[in-house]
């Protein structure tokens, strides 16, 4: 299906221009470094897919353009996610890993031959939210009913701390972009800020442009531009790593709370209790997140004796993570 790129150009003669500028927030740097599949990652996708819509659970907190959440969305086309869950259907900010019309290479023969999965790594306060779009191929392509010779692989990386993001490629074949690439036949990466499809606007649209080994980040703040942006002039080779960050610094040299914090008991039916002795002389917080990685509950760290409720959760395996300014615990429990 087509969805975005349809309702863009269905209403590009009414592009508008806000009229200002606009700074990204982010500094942009394109590198190489060697492409690695994940393994052992959990599937976005069932069998063959076609725009598929999806929530990808961080486990954190991740800010992007002002905005905070702990969980983002596919929205379709390809590789644009959002942190709201309505996506096209309310005022939002997009994040365009890839923006052509991705599909699973096998939908014309009803194999599944793509694959999108996800994969959190790393250690507690730094982890990395890690997608991946496995030999994916082109809707433009496929609707002519010809044969998926064009493909591509690609990571999008999530910082957590940080709130960095990277757009990773891996090996691909493409040979004809104005048959594959939507936005003028070109590959387009960006960010796009307070999209309204109702108004026919939005308050500004970062896209990488130029070769794409070094490309540059260029601005369009009028909708009707839509139809004639150029983005990157050629595909990104294997290996090639697009860059936004924020200049935060996340370190995993944090103070260990382990001998200032008891969670008990490890085995519950019902509450579960956090001590937090009065050495601790700093705000902080108590998540409870979930086996999959989903914040499930939150509240402000007391010192002293809290109860932490889980009578209304599922049984299963949850940790208890204590955040603060300088240190952080995990406790593993079961709830019964």
């Amino acid at each position: 299906m087509k969805l975005i790129y349809t309702v863009f150009t269905a209403f590009l003669m009414f592009g508008c221009s806000i009229g200002f500028s606009q700074t990204l927030p982010y500094t942009f740097s394109s590198f190489t470094e060697t492409y690695e599949e994940l393994e052992g990652a959990t599937a976005l996708t069932n069998g063959i897919w076609d725009d598929p819509e999806f929530a990808i659970p961080l486990g954190f907190d991740f800010a992007f353009l002002g905005d905070t959440a702990s969980t983002i969305y596919q929205v379709g086309l390809g590789s644009v996610l959002s942190l709201n869950p309505n996506g096209y259907y309310a005022v939002t900010d997009f994040l365009f890993a890839y923006g052509s019309d991705l599909i699973d290479r096998g939908y014309n023969d009803g194999t599944s031959l793509s694959t999108i999965s996800y994969k959190i790594e790393g250690n507690f306060g730094s982890r990395i939210c890690k997608v991946e779009w496995k030999n994916a191929g082109f809707y433009n392509e496929l609707f002519d009913y010809l044969p998926s010779n064009n493909f591509v692989n690609l990571q999008l990386w999530l910082y957590e701390g940080s709130n960095d993001i990277e757009v990773r490629f891996g090996p691909n074949d493409i040979t004809g972009d104005t048959l594959v690439h939507d936005f003028s036949g070109k590959p387009m990466i960006g960010m796009m800020e307070n999209l309204s499809l109702s108004a026919y606007s939005y308050d500004a649209f970062w896209y990488l442009s130029g070769p794409a080994q070094g490309p540059k980040v260029a601005l369009s703040t009028a909708f009707g531009d839509l139809e004639t942006l150029e983005g990157l002039m050629d595909d990104p080779a294997d290996g090639t790593v697009y860059q936004f960050s924020t200049g935060i610094t996340s370190s995993e040299e944090r103070l260990d709370l382990g001998q200032h914090i008891k969670v008990y008991p490890n085995l519950t039916a019902g509450d579960v209790w956090v001590e937090v002795d009065e050495n601790i002389n700093e705000e902080g917080e108590v998540l409870v997140v979930n086996s999959i990685g989903q914040i499930v509950d939150r509240q402000p760290m007391q010192t002293g004796t809290q109860q932490i409720q889980l009578g209304n959760f599922s049984a299963g395996q949850y940790f208890i993570n204590i955040q603060t300014e300088n240190g952080f615990y995990s406790g593993k429990i079961f709830k019964k």
